[in-house]
């Protein structure tokens, strides 16, 4: 090779290296979803703070069950679409509290989840418009704290 080189040759030699995947990019892969087509959602939360599905859509305060607690902003069903992951750390459970309408309570609130990954489906919304999510330890009245937000994600496809 006679050809001298230059500053401007440098860019003709790339290298790139495997970006190592997070905990919940695996957890997408393990379930053949591609992480790389979801982002992030800010739910907004708040601890010491939860919803009823038997009563409107309003983030409940100052109750004696308050302090054990963790509740999201409402989602609507264009907010989280169909296709949306909900993702949850072991230990904990989430009750996605859904309502028809802002004027319609629910006459059965739903099970709380503990299953680690939810694929958001039709079924899944049902006939419901609006959603909120309280978080909670498993089986215990453990108060929660700023440090317990991180248990629960979600991720909406791009």
């Amino acid at each position: 090779a006679s050809t001298v080189m230059t500053e401007a040759d440098i860019s003709a030699l790339r290298i790139y290296v495997p970006k190592a995947l997070s905990e919940d990019e695996k957890l997408m892969q393990e379930n053949g979803l591609n992480p790389f087509n979801y982002e992030a959602v800010d739910m907004e939360l708040v601890v010491g703070a939860f919803y009823d599905s038997h009563y409107l859509p309003e983030l409940g305060y100052e109750s004696i069950y308050s302090p054990y607690f963790i509740g999201s902003k409402l989602f609507t069903k264009q907010e989280l679409p169909v296709g949306s992951v909900i993702i949850v750390d072991s230990g904990y459970q989430y009750r996605p509290e859904r309502w028809i309408d802002a004027n319609t309570v629910n006459e059965t609130r739903p099970n709380s989840v503990k299953t680690n990954i939810v694929v958001v489906d039709e079924a899944w919304w049902s006939n419901f418009t609006i959603c909120g999510f309280n978080l909670s330890y498993i089986g215990s009245s453990k108060v929660m704290a700023e440090a317990d937000m991180s248990a629960l994600r979600i991720y909406v496809p791009k």
